[in-house]
């Protein structure tokens, strides 16, 4: 339901203009109660790191094959960012569905300085159900790496992008809004459940990347405005 069914609804039923009003914001908080209080959507996923962040990196052809930083999209760009592109990682293969936290970075000669690092590969096409629990294996190992490695930290955050999104996405979620609204209702639950309900206590906080048009339309329409 969004705000003008919310509206219609209230106008057709109800005569007081008063209760009109209390009812409507009761039902809009509800909508956006889904939403852990720990969670903030966020435009630029790599603008204003801090010491505290923990950085989920899209990984791919970096550790499907090569020994070293490699790729397109946004893990380019974190490569860049930080002076690893073309440089050894040491880590390995990563198969998809599993994540993996880098501890062969020296943290402290980064620039801009963040906590740490989790590269994530996630699903890359396929059937919609085997995409779907590709991904979900993907948050889970995500969130079991940050647990092994900051399980006695507190006050932390958690930068995390929209994971086999874009050109990695299937067609039922990708394009058009209405699929990116789908992609959220299937992707937002995930990051919930395995980041920020597990963390909560820890005073984590978890912030994802929500940069495109249409991806910014896909999550007001998920969000019922």
């Amino acid at each position: 339901m969004n705000k003008k069914q919310i509206n219609d609804f209230l106008k057709k039923y109800i005569d007081d203009k008063d209760l009109t009003n209390k009812i409507r914001k009761i039902i809009i908080s509800f909508i956006y109660r889904r939403l852990p209080r720990n969670f903030r959507p966020i435009q630029e996923l790599l603008k204003d790191l801090t010491p505290k962040t923990i950085l989920i990196d899209p990984a791919g052809s970096a550790f499907s094959g090569p020994s070293t930083f490699c790729g397109g999209a946004l893990s380019g760009v974190i490569y860049d960012m930080f002076d690893l592109y073309g440089t050894e990682h040491g880590l390995g293969q990563i198969e998809a569905g599993n994540a993996k936290y880098n501890d062969k970075i020296d943290y402290d000669k980064l620039s801009p300085k963040i906590k740490g690092m989790v590269h994530a590969v996630g699903p890359s096409g396929g059937s919609k159900a085997t995409f779907d629990a590709k991904l979900e294996k993907t948050v889970l190992a995500v969130g079991k790496a940050i647990y092994r490695k900051f399980k006695n930290e507190k006050d932390l955050e958690i930068r995390i992008p929209m994971i086999s999104a874009g050109l990695f996405s299937i067609s039922e979620y990708s394009g058009s809004p209405e699929n990116l609204k789908a992609y959220f209702e299937m992707y937002m639950p995930m990051v919930f459940k395995y980041l920020c309900r597990p963390f909560a206590s820890r005073g984590f906080t978890v912030k994802m990347g929500i940069w495109s048009r249409e991806e910014i339309a896909g999550w007001k329409m998920y969000l019922g405005e």
